[in-house]
């Protein structure tokens, strides 16, 4: 008969110790439990307390309570085993954490084992706002049950470091095998928040109270508790002068399941992979890499399944306890008592030990080594190439009968072996990840579609989708009383989700939070995978979160010559710098893309998952360094687009792709109380604006350039800018441009005269950015008609200005000229600005490439002067002239000529096919100008106008 053993049983929130009678009385009753000694743990959890000298306990007192519980004269002498419920875990986790970090973990060495009943690890969402209410915000055991507690979660984390994943019994370590028991209908804690990261979990057909009610003998909840109480009670522990993690498990005897995990659920969109895995060939050693939560386990685990069914012997190795799980796998496998000792002592080779035990044995077998950080971890690598070098636990399979699937964050051929096989694992797709969603929440939370959406916004990410579906089912059964109404369906948590992610970066300012949403799992999920980064992939991860969630082009913004000189990344090696990249792409934190491109700068972006982006983005690392990662923001993007004109068609496939960037970080800047503060931050923000309000403009882009401006002109004074300051009136001056191109005149006039006056007020009458804003001022002025004198007057004076200050041949003065030009069409007569636009292109020619904007709309200006003159024929020719010499017919400046070659055509007399030809332009221009642009508008009249000439009769 085993030794004795103490079992000490402690109880949850607002309960007492009758409420593990049930096991004990089946304890009592079991033949073969009879060296089991049954004690309780008793301690105050009332809902209030009334009388002001006393007061609730805490849970740190609770944990100080079962030290001094467990040092009674009852439970003195002898091994133990800690069995807890709900709240109970958490006094029991907090005890442990406590005894090691103050150097105490070797009074833990009594203690074989822990069974963990509804722990709530990761908190409980359940009654999450009723609880606060009932019981107040001040309860201090209510509180630590809310979700993501930091004291709970710290204390969890130390857990797992110092007692689950230990190697030996020292001052400050002490491994104690810990088995978490989920309910599988608990919505009080559930799977996820029950389970934590503890490596050995069970689920049982209960709910939070039924766990604790087994029916009887053959209850599973009881068969767990009863399978762990004759190993604890044969243990024997080591004494204080245990060092090696070798001797530590020898000496304890601890038994370590290889058992695969079950009850993840059914196992969407992997039928491919599922089926390589398992086919014949002549690859037996398969890795599994992806990122963290993308479901590597759950395929590892559907693989085992679907083996054990067809008579396969199965092990399954979590990798945080290698060893003893390795040697739980060596007396499986039959090897001699004797040679497992000598090997698990440091006398033989643990690895060649089991590897001839492997290949002999008779039977088909999987062996599978789970979460993988590093392959080292697995046995040797070769120190000039970094790759496993097949003499630690992954080696080649030569017998057919066997098969190997590591399961690893990071994966590919330069750090494993050549026979191994490397299957990256990708997110699921809408459909599959709808599937999942649907699979979890039911369909009385949502549709198909309505899946599909969300799954898109999630990015497919399956430890998303599971903690997404949980909570909207939590919330729609009421499980979740009171909460986030509108999370009852996936329509609601979308609307939700897309609210956080438009909130902006480090500062959400709507939205349900992870708590809420129940995506605290994956949040610390996605951080742990982060540990062990450099600095500097660590740095470079947060800023690419900060960014736009497009794609980065980041030959061109991650320069390592220009991140060095940001302060963000001061004091970190360069050469750090550039292997960042490659780090954070093995890990799965990034993705990598080939573009078509001809620019090398453009040829290969990287992308962020959506979680990713969302997690890091808000990580407390950027929130306390705001300026640090807004500053770096502003040095790369204005890095990358200097020398890159805004207005020039060349460069607009750059600013293209960094527009998002550029938005974004301008918005983020300007929004955040951390940065807005900062007035030359804002500045270099407000610059980067007005560079990226132009590029906007010249493309034809008009509604986003809109949005810019408007929000950043009316919320001046939220970043502490007055409408009149210069930076503002350069907005002001683009804005004027925006309502021109819109045809917004009377709003572009009155804008403008306010623009000026203002710019008179801080730069004088005759400086360049005066007389810029009065040449968009007749601009406007140009369309109308009874102002067109007017117009004429101020560009003759405006044009010499212009050439004084800038040159004959410069941007602006040629862009005037051409003004001036369009005004003569008015008011001295078409023959006259036929001629200044002659001489006009030919200085385009000089300065600009034929698809130059500004060459464009001087061709425009020909046609219709030569329009004005009753010369179609000529019209026709010189605008279809231009066009000729444009490759991109779509581009704005392109528009108009062809607007203009169809009135030729119209005036010629061609009805019919001016009207075919511009029903062809009418579609483009609402595609690229948008349906309420000036032009759209003209050529939809025209187009009106010929069909009702046409039913008149008309050719």
């Amino acid at each position: 008969m085993p030794s004795r053993v103490h079992v000490l049983f402690v109880h949850g929130l607002f309960s007492g110790p009758d409420t593990w009678s049930d096991f004990i009385g089946l304890i009592r009753g079991d033949p073969d439990l009879a060296f089991a000694d049954l004690h309780t743990m008793q301690y105050a959890t009332p809902k209030a307390r009334l009388r002001p000298d006393r007061r609730i306990p805490d849970l740190a007192d609770l944990a100080a309570q079962l030290a001094t519980r467990l040092k009674a004269e009852d439970l003195r002498d002898g091994p133990v085993v800690l069995v807890a419920h709900s709240q109970g875990g958490l006094v029991v986790q907090k005890y442990l954490a406590s005894a090691t970090i103050r150097g105490q973990a070797r009074d833990l060495a009594r203690i074989r084992q822990i069974v963990l009943y509804a722990c709530p690890t990761l908190g409980s969402p359940f009654f999450a706002k009723t609880r606060k209410w009932v019981f107040g915000s001040r309860h201090p055991q209510e509180s630590r049950l809310r979700l993501l507690d930091g004291e709970v979660f710290e204390a969890h984390q130390l857990v797992l470091r110092n007692v689950v994943n230990a190697d030996a019994v020292t001052d400050y370590t002490c491994p104690i095998p810990v088995t978490a028991v989920v309910g599988g209908e608990d919505n009080i804690v559930p799977r996820i928040e029950a389970t934590g990261w503890f490596p050995t979990t069970e689920t049982v057909a209960a709910d939070h109270f039924s766990i604790l009610k087994p029916a009887g003998h053959h209850a599973m909840q009881y068969q767990i508790l009863k399978a762990v109480l004759p190993a604890a009670a044969d243990a024997e522990r080591p004494g204080p002068s245990v060092g090696t993690a070798a001797d530590a498990v020898e000496q304890q005897g601890i038994q370590f399941s290889v058992e695969p995990p079950a009850g993840l659920g059914r196992l969407r969109g992997r039928d491919t992979l599922v089926g390589a895995l398992m086919a014949p060939g002549r690859s037996r050693v398969h890795v599994l890499s992806g990122m963290s939560g993308i479901g590597k386990t759950h395929i590892a685990a559907e693989v085992a399944a679907r083996r054990k069914d067809e008579g396969w012997d199965v092990w399954w190795v979590s990798v945080p306890q290698l060893a003893p799980r390795m040697r739980e796998v060596a007396h499986l496998l039959g090897l001699p008592r004797g040679e497992i000792d000598e090997a698990w002592r440091g006398e033989r080779s643990q690895t060649d030990l089991v590897w001839r035990g492997l290949e002999n044995h008779g039977r088909p077998w999987l062996l599978v080594f789970d979460s993988v950080t590093d392959p080292a971890e697995l046995g040797r690598v070769a120190p000039d190439t970094g790759r496993c070098d097949g003499t630690g636990w992954v080696r080649d399979v030569a017998s057919a009968n066997g098969s190997v699937i590591v399961t690893a964050q990071g994966g590919h051929n330069d750090v494993w072996g050549p026979w191994c096989r490397i299957h990256q694992v990708e997110p699921l797709s809408e459909y599959d990840g709808a599937d999942v969603l649907l699979d979890i929440a039911g369909p009385d939370c949502g549709g198909v579609e309505q899946a599909r959406q969300l799954s898109r916004a999630l990015g497919g990410l399956p430890l998303a989708l599971r903690a997404a579906a949980s909570r909207v089912r939590s919330v729609s059964t009421g499980a979740v009383f009171l909460s986030e109404p509108v999370l009852s369906d996936f329509a609601g948590y979308l609307a939700e989700w897309r609210t956080r992610e438009e909130a902006g970066n480090g500062d959400p300012a709507g939205g349900a939070g992870e708590e809420v949403l129940g995506l605290s799992i994956v949040r610390e999920s996605l951080l742990l995978s982060a540990r062990g980064l450099s600095t500097a992939a660590t740095r470079l991860l947060h800023l690419l979160a900060c960014l736009s969630d497009t794609p980065v082009p980041y030959r061109l913004l991650l320069r390592p010559e220009m991140l060095s000189e940001t302060p963000l990344f001061a004091g970190v090696p360069i050469e750090q710098i550039r292997l960042a990249i490659g780090q954070l792409a093995q890990a799965h934190l990034i993705r990598r893309h080939k573009r078509g491109a001809d620019d090398p700068d453009l040829s290969e972006v990287l992308s962020l998952h959506p979680m990713v982006h969302t997690v890091f983005r808000e990580d407390d690392l950027v929130l306390s360094h705001r300026v640090d990662y807004g500053r770096a923001m502003l040095d790369i993007l204005a890095a990358a687009t200097e020398n890159r004109t805004a207005d020039d068609p060349d460069n607009w496939a750059v600013w293209a792709a960094l527009f998002p960037h550029a938005r974004d970080a301008v918005l983020s800047t300007v929004s955040s109380p951390a940065t807005n503060s900062e007035r030359l931050l804002v500045v270099s923000a407000l610059n980067l604006a007005r560079s990226t309000a132009r590029y906007l403009l010249a493309s034809g882009l008009l509604e986003p350039a809109g949005g810019l401006l408007d929000v950043l002109i009316e919320d001046c004074a939220g970043f502490r800018f007055d409408p009149s300051d210069t930076k503002i009136l350069a907005l002001r001056h683009e804005r004027g441009r925006l309502s021109i191109e819109l045809g917004n005149y009377d709003r572009a006039v009155s804008e403008l005269r306010e623009v000026i006056v203002g710019q008179v007020a801080a730069h004088g009458p005759d400086h360049a950015h005066t007389w810029a804003s009065r040449h968009q001022l007749a601009r406007a002025l140009l369309e109308r008609p009874e102002q067109w004198a007017e117009a004429e007057a101020m560009l003759r004076e405006i044009l010499p200005a212009s050439r004084r200050i800038n040159g004959r041949r410069h941007r602006d003065t040629v862009t005037v000229w051409h003004t001036w030009a369009r005004a003569l069409l008015h008011v001295e007569g078409a023959r006259q600005a036929e001629t200044m636009c002659r001489e006009i292109l030919i200085v385009c020619e000089q300065l600009w490439t034929p698809s130059y904007p500004e060459t464009l709309y001087v061709w425009q200006t020909l046609g219709r002067s030569l329009l004005y003159q009753q010369r179609p024929d000529a019209a026709e020719f010189e605008l279809r002239r231009g066009l000729s010499r444009v490759a991109d017919t779509a581009s704005p400046g392109a528009l108009g000529i062809r607007h203009f070659a169809g009135m030729a055509m119209l005036q010629r007399g061609l009805v019919r096919e001016a009207r075919d030809e511009l029903s062809t332009l009418l579609i483009d221009e609402e595609r690229v100008l948008g349906p309420g642009h000036r032009l759209t508008d003209k050529t939809r009249q025209l187009i009106a106008e010929i069909t009702d000439r046409l039913r008149g009769g008309g050719r």
